[in-house]
Formats: C-alpha cells, sequence, structure tokens
C-alpha cells in the first residue's frame, strides 16, 4: 500500500512531484482516457464534416463545446485515480475510473459551488489588477489551489459531504494565504510550459484551416482536425491535469503536516507554559 509522504516540502518541490507522478502514471491514465478521446476525435472530426454547409460556425462552435463537456468525466476519473495512487493502491483495472458512481454527482455539485465563489473571486481579481497588478495575480492564484483542493478534499472524504468539503479547505487554508498564492503562482507557470505541446497542436488546427478549400472539405482534413483536437485533450489530461491532480494531494498532505507540527508545538508551549508555573509557585 502506498504511503503518503508525511513531511512538509518547498513548493518546488510538490510542483516537480506532481508532474513526475503524472509522466510516471502516463501510460495507466491512457488506459481510460484513450477509448474516451478516441470516441471524442471521431466526433470532432465529424461535427467538423456536418459544418460543410450544414451548419453555421456559431453552431458548430456550440455543438463543439457541448460535445467538450463530456470530456469532464475524465476529469473526475483521472482525479479519482490520482488520489487513490497517491494515499492508498489505484484499482488494477483502470478502465474501472470510467465507472460512474455517487462522488460524480458531488464533484458536479463541487463544480457549481466553485462557480459561484469565482465570479467573487473573478471580480477581486479584476479589481486587483486594475488596481496592482500584484494583488490580482495573487487572487487568482490562491482560488486556483483553492478550488481544486475542494474537489481533493471531497473526494477523499465523500461520506461528509461537499458543504462539509468546503468548510474543511477553509479551515485548512486559513493562515496560509501568501503560500497558496505562491503555490498556485508557481503551479500555473509549470502548468503553461508543460502545455507548450498543445499550443503547437492547436496552432496546427488552425493552419489546417487555411489551406484551399480542396483540402478543407476532404476526409483527410477531417481526420487530421479530429486526429489533433483529440491528441490535444489527451496531453492536458493524461499529463497537465493529473500533475495537477497530484499536486493538490501532496499539497493537502502537506498542510496537514503543517498544522499537525502547529498543534503539537502549541501543547508542547502550554505545557511548558504550565512546568514553569508549577516551579515558580513552588
Amino acid at each position: 500500500m502506498n504511503q503518503p509522504v508525511k513531511e512538509t516540502a518547498s513548493v518546488f518541490d510538490m510542483v516537480s512531484f506532481g508532474y513526475k507522478k503524472a509522466f510516471k502514471s502516463l501510460w495507466t491514465v491512457s488506459r481510460f482516457c484513450l477509448p474516451v478521446l478516441a470516441l471524442y476525435a471521431v466526433g470532432s472530426g465529424l461535427i467538423e464534416a456536418m459544418a460543410n454547409g450544414l451548419l453555421s460556425d456559431k453552431f458548430r462552435i456550440d455543438l463543439h463545446n457541448l460535445f467538450s463537456s463530456a470530456l469532464l468525466v475524465l476529469n473526475w476519473s483521472i482525479a479519482c485515480y490520482a488520489r487513490d495512487a497517491y494515499w492508498r493502491e489505484a484499482e488494477p483495472n483502470p478502465v474501472t475510473y470510467l465507472k460512474p458512481n455517487r462522488t460524480l454527482l458531488g464533484v458536479a455539485g463541487v463544480g457549481l459551488i466553485t462557480a459561484f465563489y469565482g465570479i467573487g473571486a473573478g471580480l477581486a481579481g479584476m479589481l486587483g489588477l486594475l488596481l496592482l497588478v500584484v494583488p490580482g495575480i495573487a487572487i487568482f492564484s490562491y482560488f486556483y489551489i483553492w478550488s481544486g483542493l475542494f474537489y481533493t478534499v471531497y473526494l477523499l472524504e465523500p461520506e461528509k459531504g461537499v458543504w462539509a468539503a468546503r468548510h474543511r479547505v477553509a479551515a485548512m487554508l486559513r493562515g496560509y494565504f501568501k503560500r497558496t498564492a505562491g503555490f498556485g503562482l508557481l503551479a500555473g507557470l509549470v502548468w503553461l510550459l508543460a502545455m507548450t505541446p498543445v499550443l503547437f497542436m492547436s496552432v496546427g488546427l488552425e493552419l489546417l484551416k487555411e489551406l484551399p478549400p480542396s483540402f478543407f472539405h476532404s476526409h483527410l482534413f477531417y481526420g487530421l482536425y479530429g486526429f489533433l483536437d483529440g491528441a490535444m485533450e489527451w496531453f492536458i489530461l493524461a499529463f497537465g491535469f493529473t500533475g495537477y491532480s497530484f499536486i493538490l494531494n501532496r499539497y493537502y498532505d502537506d498542510l496537514q503536516v503543517r498544522r499537525d507540527q502547529a498543534f503539537n508545538s502549541a501543547v508542547v508551549n502550554l505545557e511548558t507554559a504550565r512546568q514553569t508555573d508549577r516551579q515558580a509557585n513552588g
């Protein structure tokens, strides 16, 4: 059985830990991601094919967005896998993580609450960016980790419910705003760096659309479009989101250790003060 690290670490160590774990888990995660992404790639290509004189650009984009929303199930599956791989043992058959259970509905609830809080965080962050860049970045970075930890805590203790997870996250992060904001900024920058291959894939999709009309409406175009779109989503999920999920589990562990150390230190200090009082009073 895997044992959590149970020691504090620097933000750099935790971020590197997450992406190293993602790299090692790439094949395992791909085993349950690729079948879904293959269907996604085919669907993406078909949407482009149907758009040929049949769909308006707006409706085509709306259809893509609706189809892409199905990938949220993969986000949930990966988060469950990262939880198991970090805290205990992952399922022997990775495809098991595609099987829906009650936590999927709970994650949807977490998403709704996160979106609600995201409005306030977004407005505060925008105001911070207008007045001074640093506060705005700090707020966005803090919310980036807060929202991720919300999912992480819920999946660790789903029996306690969504609202209990929200209070748990608030309690864990109390007093750690600067550390969490800095951690979120670093994790976000590494995410952007790690997503560089996705940028090239995205450029490739746009370049395909600039080719002559005779190619644009060919089966080869639809096949290449679906392949690049599916490959882009695979990299984002199997490497990027998996790394982020491991990072969040590691940060949760780090916060727990720090809380325990602070509590134990307070107990020792209290006992020392009592002994000093007893000695002083004879």
